[in-house]
């Protein structure tokens, strides 16, 4: 949904009104965009109905295309070999329905903070600094909706230890009773605009390919200056993004600092993240492809036979945590 605002831009330059359908906990994300209605899904009937004469254009297949192993077709872009951000592959399917062609960047998603929500991260952040002798302030969003995105609980425990002398980190709220990284301190807010807000005043973040990502670029990306205040740094260098199963230049954003370790698995960047049968997975690599443990929960899949028993796949597990700590540690020294 966040990914989809990056359509909204070029839609309402050439004069569409366009609708969101969203379940009513994600519609907030929308607040502030130009000539948007929001539309109630499933049971939230405080919100408008759809009007009889909409046109409804289902852009959520847009994942049928592999965008994390496979190029942007040519026919489309004119361009040989594009791997491209995933709001292009909205475009190439919306395309593909209506015939309608937009020019989209990742740049262009969007999401719009109040300043008032901008100064509640801050005072946020700083009241945590206050509490922790005033060191700098890392954030970790470290879990996606499938395992395969997962940074292992061991590194992250291993990454928070070894800034500990420059920072203290924190975790966002909610996640699993094992997932508890050691030495960190809660963070989050039921509201999903306030949490966005206190991952925008941190003075670093560390996450993976999920919604949180995007939450937080859509913010550094859509709030305009006149609503930042004081002593918020929407750097995007300082969002750091390991990644081992999705590709860098279909998830990241310009500036961010990327971790990649695609080495580890002969066809990594796979993009098994559940979106279809893991056999079309295996059809397109050649290779089987093994579930999770539970997999009616988390739709992963990976290669290795013995990936049910893992953490998460062999790709993310070879991480150095060596690595990110220097990446974060020489981006606070010069911050």
């Amino acid at each position: 949904m966040i990914i989809a605002s990056a359509l909204q831009k070029p839609l309402n330059e050439l004069g569409y009104k366009t609708g969101i359908i969203s379940a009513g906990f994600t519609l907030p994300l929308w607040i502030g965009l130009e000539n948007i209605t929001t539309y109630a899904f499933g049971k939230d009937k405080a919100l408008p109905e759809l009007p009889t004469d909409a046109q409804v254009v289902d852009i959520s297949n847009y994942l049928a295309h592999f965008p994390h192993s496979q190029p942007l077709p040519q026919k489309f872009t004119e361009e040989e070999c594009r791997y491209d951000h995933l709001c292009e592959w909205m475009t190439y399917d919306l395309f593909q329905k209506i015939g309608l062609k937009l020019e989209v960047s990742k740049a262009d998603v969007r999401i719009i903070l109040r300043p008032e929500e901008v100064a509640f991260g801050r005072d946020y952040i700083a009241n945590l600094k206050k509490e922790n002798g005033g060191k700098k302030v890392l954030i970790i969003s470290p879990y996606a909706t499938t395992k395969n995105r997962n940074i292992p609980l061991s590194t992250l425990e291993e990454i928070a230890a070894g800034v500990s002398d420059v920072a203290f980190s924190c975790q966002t709220t909610p996640y699993g009773e094992t997932q508890k990284i050691k030495g960190t301190v809660d963070v989050g807010d039921k509201d999903i605009r306030k949490s966005i807000a206190i991952r925008l005043a941190a003075d670093t973040y560390l996450t993976v390919d999920s919604g949180p990502l995007h939450m937080m670029m859509g913010a550094m990306q859509g709030t305009p200056k006149d609503n930042l205040v004081d002593g918020v740094n929407p750097d995007p260098a300082k969002v750091f993004v390991v990644l081992g199963s999705s590709k860098p230049e279909t998830v990241s954003y310009t500036g961010n600092q990327n971790i990649f370790a695609g080495n580890a698995c002969e066809i990594s960047p796979c993009g098994a993240h559940g979106y279809y049968p893991l056999k079309s997975y295996g059809r397109l690599f050649g290779r089987r492809f093994h579930s999770s443990t539970d997999s009616t929960k988390d739709k992963s899949g990976c290669i290795y036979q013995n990936f049910s028993g893992r953490e998460t796949a062999v790709c993310m597990e070879s991480v150095k945590a060596e690595e990110v700590i220097e990446k974060i540690r020489g981006y606070l020294d010069n911050h």
